[in-house]
C-alpha cells in the first residue's frame, strides 16, 4: 500500500472540483479530496495497461460519479479520458480568447 498526502487550501481545492465537474461547488473547511487508485485481481490482463487499473474519487467521504464510467470506480483510461477533456493543451490560447459561454452568462454592465 502507497499513500500520498498532499494539503492545501479551499483556492487549490475548488478548481480541482471544477475540473471533476463541479464547477459550481465552494469546498467547506476541511473539505477532503480522495483519489485511490486500484489494480485490478483479474487474472486476464489487459495490454492496455491503463485498463488494468480502477479509479475512485471521493470528495468528503462520498464516492464522486462520473456518468462515463459504471458505478463508483473508473478505469484508468476513462479516468484519462474525463481529464483530458477538462486539461487545456494551449494555455496561450485559452487565456486570449474570450469565453463565450462564460460571457453569455455574466453581466459585465457594471464595467466602464
Amino acid at each position: 500500500v502507497k499513500f500520498t498526502l498532499y494539503s492545501g487550501h479551499d483556492i487549490t481545492l475548488a478548481p480541482l472540483v471544477a475540473a471533476l465537474g463541479q464547477p459550481q461547488y465552494y469546498p467547506e473547511f476541511a473539505s477532503t479530496l480522495f483519489f485511490e487508485l486500484w489494480e485490478s485481481d483479474d487474472t486476464e490482463k489487459s495490454s492496455n495497461a491503463w485498463e488494468n487499473y480502477y479509479v475512485k474519487v471521493l470528495f468528503n467521504q462520498h464516492v464522486f460519479q462520473f456518468p462515463q464510467c459504471n458505478g463508483e470506480f473508473c478505469t484508468a483510461q476513462e479516468f484519462k479520458d474525463i481529464l483530458n477533456t477538462r486539461i487545456f493543451d494551449d494555455w496561450q490560447k485559452e487565456c486570449t480568447e474570450p469565453l463565450k459561454e462564460l460571457e453569455a452568462d455574466l453581466d459585465f454592465s457594471f464595467l466602464p
